[in-house]
């Protein structure tokens, strides 16, 4: 009888551990899933902190542009500009924070797609391989401008192509000849600082890893490292990887080093 008894025990046991082990995996928390760049940008709300930074350097060329052309008599002819963009056809360089909120906007309007990050891929390589004299011979219309060549992103612009205005008819920006173009020179005064501080800002933000140098290539090249990170949860490690790659990059074809910080 006690041998019955101690059987039962023994199965009863092994049931009641049975059930707290079900039990204990359903109350469980499910794993935490590392975050995103994307979660990362949504988070601190980093494309407001470099559209703001952007939006605020642009703004202080065009009053400084603008207070040059009237000391002058002058006419800044980009305010009323219609002609194809030669302006948009040239090797442009960008730290990567510039151009976050382009990244975000292509990504919002689901214009994301593998056409466009091939597009970009191969405007990239072509900056990256040519002096900027050999891209601009090219005429090739940056990715961002549509069938009329107007630009699709123009409120998220980085501040190079926001601080590019010339006093001169702007149909001579077409001209990759043309020696009669008068560029207005654009304020040098702080503008590093502030770039500075909102690179930094942004690394700080989206957890990036510290380098050497900036985060800093072109614009093409620039932007596809942000759609290529967005989803990835280990984004962090690409980058440190992809950055200097860009930089050594740009740097090479522009015949310039690399900015220090």
């Amino acid at each position: 009888m006690s041998a019955i008894r101690k059987r039962l025990t023994d199965a009863d046991k092994a049931k009641r551990e049975e059930k707290r082990e079900r039990r204990a995996a359903r109350e469980a928390p499910a794993p935490v899933a590392a975050p995103t760049l994307g979660q990362f940008v949504a988070r601190e709300d980093l494309v407001r902190t470099a559209a703001k930074s952007t939006r605020k350097l642009i703004e202080d060329v065009v009053l400084h542009v603008e207070g040059v052309a009237k000391r002058h008599h002058r006419v800044v002819s980009c305010h009323t500009c219609t002609a194809p963009k030669g302006c948009c056809k040239l090797t442009v360089t960008v730290l990567l924070h510039e151009v976050l909120p382009i990244a975000e906007r292509l990504r919002r309007e689901g214009r994301d797609t593998p056409a466009l990050r091939g597009a970009l891929a191969e405007s990239a390589e072509l900056m990256e391989t040519m002096t900027q004299g050999e891209y601009r011979e090219l005429r090739r219309p940056c990715v961002m401008l549509d069938e009329t060549e107007r630009c699709t992103v123009y409120e998220q612009r980085p501040r190079e192509c926001g601080a590019a205005f010339v006093f001169t008819p702007p149909e001579a920006c077409r001209d990759p000849a043309a020696t009669t173009v008068e560029m207005a020179r654009p304020p040098t005064e702080g503008v590093r600082e502030q770039l500075g501080r909102t690179e930094l800002a942004i690394e700080q933000g989206a957890r990036l890893v510290r380098l050497e140098g900036p985060y800093m290539g072109v614009l093409p090249r620039m932007i596809l490292l942000w759609l290529e990170a967005w989803d990835r949860p280990d984004y962090a490690a690409y980058l440190a990887e992809q950055g200097p790659l860009a930089v050594t990059r740009m740097a090479a074809a522009t015949k310039k080093p690399p900015s220090a910080r």
